[in-house]
Order: C-alpha cells, then sequence, then structure tokens
C-alpha cells in the first residue's frame, strides 16, 4: 500500500520556511486561523484550543479533517504531521493516506502496515510540524472550531526535563516575556546553558533564535556567548497558533489564566 521512509535532523537544527499565518477570533468563542503553505518548506503549527468535536479533545483527524492536507499513496507525497514525543525524545510523524485517514509514516514498514493513527491525540499546549511536500503546490490550512475558555478557566501544560514542542493554550499570541518565569517553576541561571531556554523561528532572519532565563527573571538573547553578555531582553512574541521549543531543566506546571474571559 505505501513505501519509503523519512530521516529527521536531532532536534533544532530542521530547516522551516517563513510561516505566512492570519488569525481571527471572536466573542461567540468561533475561531480559524489560517496559514499559507508552500512547497518543500515545514513549519512550527499549533491548535490553540480549537476543539473541532467539540468535546474538549483535539485528535489529529478533528484539528485538520479529511480535505484540507495533501494525500497521497506515498507519504513522500502527502503533508506530514510531525510531533515530538517528549517521554522518547523522537518525533513521530503521520500523514493521511488517500481514504482521508491519518497513518504513521516514521519507516517504510510503519506506512506498509497501515497503523491508523486518527485518534492521535494533540494536547493543550503542544505544537508539531507540518512538513509541505517539495512537489505540492502551495495551498491554505485552516483551523477552523470552537475556542475552549471562559470566566475563570485555566489550562494546565506539562513541562518536562528536556526539549518539547510547546505553544500558548490560548487563541492569542504571546509575549516571549510572558511564557514562563521563575514562580512557575522555570530554572534561571547566570550561564544558559544551565538555565531553561525557549527556542522560536524568526520570519525576518530566516534563523532559530534562542533565549535563556537569567536570575533577574528576564529571557534574554542566547544564540551565543556574545549575545548573553550583551543582555539583550526578548521583545518578541509567538503568534497565535504558532509553537516553540521549550527546553527545561525540571519538571513542572505552567498554569495559564484565560487571556480573553472578560470579552464573554
Amino acid at each position: 500500500m505505501k513505501t519509503l521512509s523519512i530521516a529527521f535532523a536531532a532536534l533544532i537544527v530542521m530547516s522551516i520556511g517563513a510561516q505566512a499565518a492570519s488569525s481571527v477570533t471572536s466573542v461567540n468563542i468561533v475561531g480559524y486561523n489560517s496559514m499559507a503553505l508552500e512547497a518543500g518548506k515545514r513549519y512550527i503549527v499549533s491548535a490553540p484550543l480549537y476543539d473541532p468535536a467539540g468535546d474538549g479533545t483535539n485528535t489529529l483527524l478533528s484539528v485538520f479533517g479529511s480535505d484540507q492536507l495533501v494525500q497521497a499513496a506515498n507519504y513522500f507525497n502527502a503533508d506530514q504531521v510531525i510531533i515530538f514525543d517528549t517521554s522518547t525524545s523522537m518525533y513521530q510523524a503521520y500523514a493521511q493516506y488517500t481514504d482521508g485517514s491519518f497513518y504513521k509514516c516514521n519507516t517504510a514498514q510503519e506506512w506498509i502496515d497501515s497503523v491508523l493513527s486518527d485518534d492521535v491525540v494533540v494536547d493543550v499546549g503542544q505544537s508539531f510540524w507540518i512538513a509541505h511536500p517539495a512537489g505540492a503546490s502551495a495551498s491554505e490550512l485552516s483551523l477552523i472550531g470552537e475556542v475552549l475558555g471562559g470566566p475563570s478557566d485555566t489550562q494546565d501544560v506539562a513541562i518536562v526535563p528536556g526539549y518539547q514542542l510547546a505553544a500558548n493554550p490560548y487563541a492569542v499570541e504571546k509575549q516571549i516575556q510572558d511564557i514562563a518565569k521563575m514562580a512557575d517553576g522555570a530554572t534561571a541561571d547566570a550561564n544558559y546553558f544551565n538555565s531553561d531556554q525557549i527556542v522560536t523561528w524568526d520570519v525576518a532572519s530566516q534563523t532559530y533564535q534562542t533565549y535563556g532565563l537569567y536570575t533577574d527573571d528576564v529571557w534574554y538573547k542566547a544564540n551565543n556567548a556574545q549575545e548573553w553578555i550583551d543582555s539583550i531582553p526578548a521583545t518578541g512574541s509567538v503568534s497565535m497558533g504558532g509553537g516553540f521549543w521549550y527546553i527545561s531543566k525540571t519538571v513542572f506546571t505552567l498554569t495559564d489564566a484565560c487571556p480573553y474571559s472578560a470579552a464573554y
């Protein structure tokens, strides 16, 4: 039924393309996040509490449906959704066959075995890669559904030691300085190698930007020693529906209060 495999570079050395996105939310608790997918490029994406099924759980099939992503008999020619598994520190890739269902596709054998994965859960506060095949035309992806959240609502995002692809659990952009602080459980240090780190993709420079948490509880640029010495505070944000790497020294829980509850 299916063929061949895919190789992924270790963690944050993957090359991705610029993310062109437009986002809309409404006080009627319905929203969408629309983004352009360009051939041969990868994007870090999240589904911020969009719940198309209306039951509080996002799955691959409920997030993407069966008619948005490129489907193919050979998964090299299909859009791939790539999730980082924090328990194994490994990627798991999924693609849609021509029947509209998601199947595992890390290896040729997984694809041939037709391991059905429609019910894979996309957790709140989790982001993932979307890889648009090199031979495909540019396309538009829209994540549409009910935006959960309201007065007194909070969402917990589990942070584990090491790498994870994280996201803002709510359908708004979030300042990097507001992602995590020492009071939340984040680790700060005078040496950025010993602190928690946030890694984002910078569209303007087409490069990764790393930030470390200093002992004054401020995130500073930390791509290299000179940046860290220069003490350049993070001023950017993670867009609605975007994602980032969080590299933690410890396990803790980020508890976020709904930022738009006053609109209801």
